[in-house]
């Protein structure tokens, strides 16, 4: 059998540029690099990997695991199945995920990275005691991967006398001497870890400890967002257009649920996706992205315009382009949801483009809404929700535009679904959300927790466990802390849904 043709001298420099390019954070340049490399060596292992990295890093899981998946046809190494594990995850194929990862561990058993992986695969799928392993295994072979013990606390209640709680508090000893980013991961495990004793004082002083270095590394303008809120309104005064449903696409495949994060979008999801006529389509981009370049304005909004002509013409292309790439999720389900909270910010032009699309608004407590925000660590976005005023501001511009929504939307276009309720009158509600989204009542519904699919968000946990009214009103533990974003929201008094 011939040797394998060793790489050039050139190649070889080429390479080391762009993974140097990658490593500074200049990833235009280190892009530019892998695919020269590319050009010269189509089939080269090591670029095709780190270009897989880059695209996972922006988003575009399915190039990564493409790319990468050519790379081990190539090279066949623990971090190549590690990172192709971690886009497989993200596409929501947690059976390819689990197997990758696992053959990462075949070929390192040391790899502290790929058992983190493992247990996050199995924590969205709900199989909480292979996570829980998972998470302790890569504990044991890494005590300051901060994040293991950060995710560990998503799916238990911490116990004083686990190892792992050990682990985490001799960590806590040694913060100072931690990366930033490994910090924010434990300040925000062990403001859990605290809240689940009962000590809320030295919980709130992780999380505010871990939310102000986060906020350092994302961007975010208060007055900019007020802005934008105030310019989307304005976009969409009162009109004809807002009942009539001859314009756009005529699909009613989607089912939107929207809202503020932590205000049980997550929830409401996985009742929809157990009755079996619905798939969960989780948080998907795909309605941002049909959007984009749409331009929309007051004087384009009549009903003349919306019916024919070049504007109508582009309506019922963005939407029928949004159910083609939400149809391709699930070419067999009836209905199809789209769980991206933000989507609140596009609810005018859902009824432009997509006027059969269900669209349901979860309410929850605006201060308990607040307090869940804060204490979590999402995975990206949500810059509003590290700084306690910022985070006040943003649910403020956020109430201002569901307001608007509410005056120039018909009675019932929208189904305004309270957290409150749902937790304390579970059938009745559900009952009225599948009427809502034209589904016939389905006991399953009320059975979401046994429901194995992926959940990739701060949820994880809580959608696997039957309905329960614990996380109403929790913001009043916290009431001394919370002082000055209650006053901002109203204070402690306001009324809120219920």
């Amino acid at each position: 059998m011939p040797r394998p043709q060793q790489p050039s001298p050139e190649l070889t420099r080429m390479l080391a540029k762009a993974v140097q390019d990658h490593r500074a954070g200049r990833l235009a340049e280190a892009e530019v690099g892998y695919r020269q490399v590319l050009r010269a060596d189509p089939r080269n292992p090591d670029a095709l990997h780190l270009l897989g990295i880059l695209a996972g890093s922006r988003g575009d899981h399915q190039l990564a695991a493409e790319l990468i998946a050519g790379s081990l046809r190539r090279k066949q190494t623990p971090d190549a199945y590690l990172h192709l594990g971690v886009a497989q995850a993200a596409l929501g194929r947690i059976g390819e995920a689990i197997d990758a990862l696992s053959a990462a561990l075949r070929l390192d058993a040391r790899n502290a990275m790929a058992q983190h992986h493992l247990g996050n695969a199995y924590s969205q799928v709900g199989r909480r005691e292979e996570a829980r392993a998972a998470f302790r295994r890569a504990i044991a072979l890494k005590p300051d991967l901060a994040e293991a013990y950060s995710n560990l606390g998503l799916i238990q209640t911490w116990r004083q006398d686990e190892p792992e709680a050990r682990a985490l508090l001799d960590l806590g000893e040694r913060a100072a001497a931690l990366p930033a980013a490994a910090r924010i991961h434990l300040h925000y495990a062990l403001g859990k870890y605290h809240d689940d004793l009962g000590e809320r004082d030295r919980a709130f002083e992780h999380w505010r400890k871990g939310a102000a270095l986060k906020r350092q590394t994302v961007a975010f303008d208060a007055d900019a967002n007020d802005r934008a809120m105030a310019r989307i309104a304005a976009s969409f005064p009162p009109g004809p257009w807002s009942s009539m449903r001859s314009q756009g696409d005529p699909s009613d495949l989607p089912i939107f649920v929207l809202g503020m994060p932590r205000s049980g979008t997550s929830l409401v999801e996985q009742i929809l996706a157990s009755h079996p006529e619905v798939h969960g389509g989780g948080e998907v981009g795909f309605f941002r992205a049909a959007l984009e370049g749409l331009e929309i304005r007051p004087d384009l909004l009549q009903p003349e315009m919306l019916q024919k002509g070049p504007f109508a013409d582009e309506l019922r292309r963005r939407g029928a382009g949004y159910a083609a790439r939400l149809r391709a999720l699930n070419p067999r389900a009836r209905r199809i949801t789209d769980k991206l909270p933000a989507n609140f910010q596009r609810i005018g032009a859902i009824q432009l483009t997509l006027p059969n699309a269900s669209i349901v608004f979860c309410r929850r407590d605006l201060r308990d809404v607040c307090l869940s925000c804060y204490q979590t660590l999402f995975m990206q976005g949500h810059g509003w929700s590290y700084d306690l005023a910022e985070l006040a501001r943003y649910a403020l511009a956020f109430e201002r535009l569901m307001a608007h929504w509410r005056d120039v939307l018909p009675a019932g276009r929208v189904l305004e679904l309270d957290y409150e309720a749902l937790v304390a009158r579970p059938e009745q509600e559900t009952r009225r959300l599948l009427a809502h989204c034209g589904l016939d009542w389905d006991e399953r519904c009320l059975e979401f927790h046994t429901n194995a699919r992926a959940v990739r968000t701060a949820s994880l946990g809580q959608v696997r466990q039957p309905i329960s009214r614990g996380s109403v009103g929790r913001w009043q533990r916290y009431a001394a802390q919370l002082g000055p974003l209650l006053n901002m929201l109203g204070g402690e008094d306001k009324p809120q849904p219920a």
